[in-house]
């Protein structure tokens, strides 16, 4: 029963006071063992310093106690997660939730361990698989808290030119030169890259509101004094250039042109407190011109922290804008977060990887086309996989030999990825999961037979981390001194990483192809496609006891021979011109400015990359 008058130290935490029949001391105190559990004299409703006290019973208490009630479950819950990951006691649902073991018979018939319950379906025999390992083998200390080492020893070549980018940070961007004058009327070519931003581009990236631009954009006086036009302009010279005929200096020097009047008026925006929205839309456009076209990642960062500071205030009266500005407006916020996490990692080596605590989630208006409702939906599934804690853990992890680190894992983390992928995979609806296992030795099938493009986005993205993981952890050292048991079970690790970035590269290699062969070109897909290839590749030729397959090569020289079709042709570096393998060489930060030297510095920085990472491969298969 509860005490009418509570004791002091109840009363002090504001706390129920329990007292059970015959008991000297209240529930509370009994737990943690209070020496004096003396109740309090006078009125409940009283206090020393006069201040009143709630009663138990009281509305605002009961609150009070069921939020912290439902605290402590969620802590509790989470404790079982962090006890799961690193035990390996529980199987953890990709969505965070525990999955219990199921419960199996086992007799010992002449020395040998039988199974006596009946396996219902393919996913309890991988639980009872695992669990075997896991209980029943000599390796279950080793499965759980034993580390092993993976290095990085090999130079790759696209992680190579990150190294170049850092050193060229401190160094002023080299304006490019045009002597021609083609263009007299500009704003006949903004209306024109506007046309096609919204006919090829904005219907699958969302980055506008097309009714609500269009109004805005026809009633202008002069659409080359709205900051917003401009910048929209900018980012169209680099996402619809396969659709528009100017040349590599055309396309240069509009960028060039549109870029430095909308600087001009961008800085009068960072200081308009009614003009926050346009000003981080404005940021956010012109990011890819800065990193993928003139590969000043240094202006691009100095940008995207002005536009990161003006989302920090927005962000607490996002409440007040209307519904298509606060759309607009959280799409852009996380293309910032993005870009910024991917600056930090370029320029500083900062890996950053957590889960937001708010989970992120891009949504759609009634108004906008069908295709692009679909991708939202689609890259909302990619944000649910990468939000997983341990997909977010591996991946920190693994990204730790890009730079050079040690990555240690335990066995249980490298042997649950393929288990929470799957579920991943399987919790999708089924217009967007285009088979059944996505790890199918002829999963790369699947590119040519799915007819929609843009359905492939989620299994593009799969196998995106899973070739780069796998690629990673393809030569693992045991921490402690060998033997020849687990000797023979990290060789088994070995093989499975192995199988697995083989099988994701071939499908990485026939969707790169894909995306170069249509006019749909999934937004900032190609280059992650193409840099994680060649990583890949590289990894597997530098492992000595993995035979390379010779069918990888020739789909790789294929997909170099797109690639070469997509790349301005007069960015085509020749190979008496690399600048590459003279980095590796001297380590030169002054590499980078060869590239400036080219209208695109970024095409002519990708051409190298792909050229000299193809020479190389060719080394490695073929030593002289």
């Amino acid at each position: 029963m509860r005490n009418e008058n509570p004791c002091q130290v109840c009363r002090s935490r504001r706390k129920k006071c329990i007292w059970r029949k015959g008991q000297l001391q209240c529930d509370r105190c009994s737990k943690f063992n209070v020496v004096e559990c003396i109740p309090i004299d006078g009125s409940p409703d009283s206090s020393d310093n006069g201040e009143p006290i709630a009663q138990d019973g009281d509305k605002e208490l009961q609150e009070w106690c069921t939020d912290i009630f439902q605290m402590e479950t969620e802590l509790q819950q989470m404790e079982g997660l962090l006890d799961a990951l690193s035990n390996g006691r529980k199987l953890l649902s990709y969505s965070g939730q525990e999955v219990g073991e199921p419960e199996w018979q086992l007799s010992v018939v002449n020395g040998h361990v039988r199974l006596e319950s009946t396996i219902q379906s393919i996913d309890e025999l991988l639980l009872y698989t695992q669990a075997s390992l896991r209980y029943l083998s000599p390796f279950e200390l080793f499965f759980e808290k034993e580390l092993v080492h993976f290095e990085n020893t090999s130079i790759s070549v696209p992680l190579a030119s990150v190294k170049i980018i850092q050193r060229h940070i401190t160094k002023p961007r080299k304006k490019f030169v045009l002597d021609y004058e083609r263009f007299t009327d500009y704003g006949k070519e903004a209306d024109r890259l506007v046309t096609a931003y919204f006919k090829h581009y904005n219907g699958i990236a969302g980055l506008l509101h097309e009714p609500t631009f269009l109004k805005y954009y026809h009633a202008l006086d002069d659409v080359l004094d709205s900051a917003l036009v401009l910048a929209v302009c900018v980012d169209a010279t680099h996402a619809v250039r396969q659709q528009l005929n100017y040349s590599s200096r055309e396309r240069r020097h509009l960028a060039d042109y549109f870029y430095v009047k909308c600087k001009d008026l961008l800085f009068d925006l960072y200081d308009d407190p009614e003009r926050r929205l346009e000003a981080i839309m404005c940021t956010s456009f012109v990011q890819t011109y800065l990193t993928e076209m003139v590969l000043d990642c240094a202006e691009a960062r100095r940008l995207a922290s002005v536009a990161l500071l003006i989302c920090a205030d927005l962000d607490a009266q996002s409440a007040t804008l209307g519904l298509v500005d606060r759309t607009i407006y959280a799409r852009h916020r996380i293309y910032l977060e993005i870009y910024n996490r991917t600056y930090d990692m370029l320029l500083e080596e900062k890996l950053d990887f957590s889960v937001s605590p708010v989970k992120v989630r891009f949504t759609a208006l009634d108004d906008e086309p069908e295709t692009l409702r679909r991708y939202i939906e689609m890259t909302n599934y990619v944000f649910d996989f990468y939000s997983i804690p341990y997909i977010a853990k591996l991946l920190k992890e693994v990204n730790r030999l890009a730079y050079k680190k040690r990555c240690n894992l335990t066995l249980h983390t490298i042997l649950l990825f393929e288990p929470v992928t799957r579920e991943w995979w399987g919790s999708l609806p089924d217009e967007f999961r285009i088979c059944d296992d996505p790890f199918a030795p002829n999963a790369y099938e699947y590119v040519a037979l799915n007819a929609t493009r843009m359905n492939l986005f989620p299994f593009a993205s799969l196998h995106l981390s899973t070739s780069s993981i796998a690629a990673s952890i393809l030569q693992p050292r045991q921490s402690a001194t060998p033997n020849s048991a687990t000797t023979d079970l990290l060789h088994l690790v070995q093989e499975k990483a192995a199988a697995l970035a083989i099988n994701s590269v071939k499908v990485v290699m026939h969707l790169l192809k894909a995306n170069l062969d249509t006019d749909l070109t999934l937004p900032s897909l190609s280059f992650e496609m193409l840099a994680n290839l060649l990583y890949t590749l590289e990894r597997l030729a530098a492992c000595p006891n993995i035979r390379f397959p010779f069918e990888l090569r020739i789909m790789a020289q294929d997909c170099y021979n797109k690639v070469k079709r997509m790349l301005p042709s007069d960015h085509h570096i020749p190979p008496s011109l690399t600048h590459l393998d003279a980095y590796f060489e001297s380590l030169d930060a002054s590499v980078l400015s060869f590239y400036d030297n080219y209208p695109l510095p970024g095409s002519a920085l990708h051409y190298d990359i792909f050229f000299t990472s193809m020479k190389r491969l060719d080394q490695q298969l073929h030593p002289l």
